[in-house]
């Protein structure tokens, strides 16, 4: 049966066929979410995120979470990455008079910010064929910028928030709020 397969022409193509799949070049999205619906993200073309560029990163956050004077301090909900528990980072963090909440190691489920990511991924799935070296960093600032209702995502982890109360914020590897960035094949 598998050398049938094999013998397909459609199969062969599939597999030898030169496209925009490739794995050279790395991206990877720092990405922030509120469930309020408000983001906040960094795109960069290379593997990672170094401490500084990540504190540049809170930085920028926590600016914009105290410029828009919140009713009392916001809880940024991250996992254990190297980065997000570097005491640089809890410091800046409690500096600014907002709150801190780990994830549980292993618990990609509790984290809204996963789901974010699986959603971006499967939209760049979706537009493979039209994303180019040229325009990937437009079509992930697009397929961002088009995503809505990130309170389901928070409640569908468990953090039950009401939009007028709204507290918790979430990030992950992929993706930060709260925080976290992910590397992504072009």
């Amino acid at each position: 049966m598998q050398q049938e397969l094999r013998e397909t022409a459609h199969w062969r193509e599939r597999v030898v066929e030169k496209g925009n799949y490739g794995r050279g070049v790395k991206w990877t999205v720092t990405l922030a979410v509120a469930a309020t619906g408000e983001r906040w993200y960094r795109i960069d073309r290379k593997s990672g995120t170094t401490l500084i560029e990540f504190l540049d990163f809170i930085q920028h956050l926590l600016g914009h979470i105290d410029a828009a004077q919140w009713d009392g301090p916001r809880t940024i909900l991250m996992d254990n990455l190297s980065a997000h528990v570097n005491p640089i980072i809890h410091q800046s963090i409690l500096h600014a008079n907002q709150q801190i909440l780990y994830r549980p190691k292993y618990s990609p489920q509790d984290a809204p910010i996963e789901y974010v990511f699986n959603t971006l991924q499967a939209e760049l799935r979706n537009r493979m064929y039209d994303i180019t070296a040229l325009n990937v960093e437009q079509h992930i600032q697009e397929i961002i910028g088009n995503m809505n209702g990130y309170i389901n995502y928070f409640n569908f982890c468990g953090y039950k928030i009401e939009l007028s109360t709204s507290k918790f914020y979430h990030s992950n590897r992929f993706s930060y709020l709260l925080l976290s960035n992910q590397s992504s094949p072009q």
